[in-house]
């Protein structure tokens, strides 16, 4: 049977159901009761140019599978790097700890560990001090808990002086800049830090050195006694000529500078 014999709207209704309803040659046939045949059906795909042979289709399958092997072994992969992670979290060993031992990027495993019921059931279970990477033996870490906030330590500071009957003032402008120390003590400026991380640290010797430079002033840096601070940092505190100090020695500090 010559293909005159099928309309445009007939080759219209073959490519849509080959394109659109992804029916094959076969099937389309079978929906016109055999008219046309496999053969007509398929020279007018070809022509119509939405036809994929069968070594196309063969390409296609031979990707898709490649594609999910390679997916089966990336999911392969970050479980492995998240059974590590938990495991060795179990022992009391942090998760960057573990990164940085194995080469992992920190982040990219959080972005996978966050997302697992396994390590919020762990996270509920395991002390809060072995989840923030704390060594359990260590008294001191680098961000007080009994202090969380800067402003609930500064108000036991000022409540110690008003006990010893200290003239101070709080919230202090240096050299008449929009500066402010958090104290002044008879020609001295008291810092307070809660947080003593490599960051806030590093913030906080660039705070001494305007005080210094713009008051002429003495310095010191008071600190809770949950905290302690890098060894690193308190030489370059020392070599600035700033004192640090922990809040249980704040009475010593009011006698030398001779606050009473």
């Amino acid at each position: 049977m010559s293909r005159a014999v099928y309309s445009e709207e007939t080759c219209r209704k073959i490519v849509e159901l080959h394109t659109q309803q992804k029916l094959g040659i076969k099937a389309i046939a079978k929906w016109f009761k055999g008219k046309p045949g496999k053969t007509t059906v398929e020279r007018i795909l070809r022509e119509a140019g939405v036809y994929q042979g069968p070594e196309r289709m063969a390409q296609q399958r031979r990707q898709t599978e490649d594609r999910r092997q390679r997916i089966i072994a990336r999911e392969r992969k970050w479980r492995h790097r998240m059974a590590v992670c938990l495991w060795n979290l179990r022992q009391g060993i942090g998760v960057e700890t573990t990164c940085h031992q194995h080469g992992w990027k920190p982040t990219s495993i959080w972005n996978y560990l966050l997302q697992r019921s396994s390590y919020r059931r762990l996270r509920s279970r395991l002390d809060s001090v072995i989840l923030s990477e704390r060594i359990k033996h260590q008294k001191c870490g680098w961000v007080s808990s009994e202090y969380p906030r800067e402003k609930g330590f500064c108000s036991e500071i000022a409540k110690q002086l008003n006990a010893s009957n200290v003239r101070y003032f709080q919230e202090f402008n240096v050299g008449g800049t929009r500066y402010r120390a958090d104290f002044y003590i008879r020609g001295t400026l008291l810092e307070a830090k809660v947080d003593t991380t490599h960051n806030q640290m590093k913030k906080c010797l660039g705070q001494c050195w305007l005080y210094k430079s713009l008051g002429h002033h003495h310095v010191a840096v008071i600190v809770p006694d949950d905290v302690r601070v890098d060894m690193v940092i308190k030489k370059a505190l020392q070599l600035m000529a700033v004192d640090v100090i922990r809040l249980d020695q704040l009475p010593e500090l009011i006698d030398r500078i001779g606050g009473r």
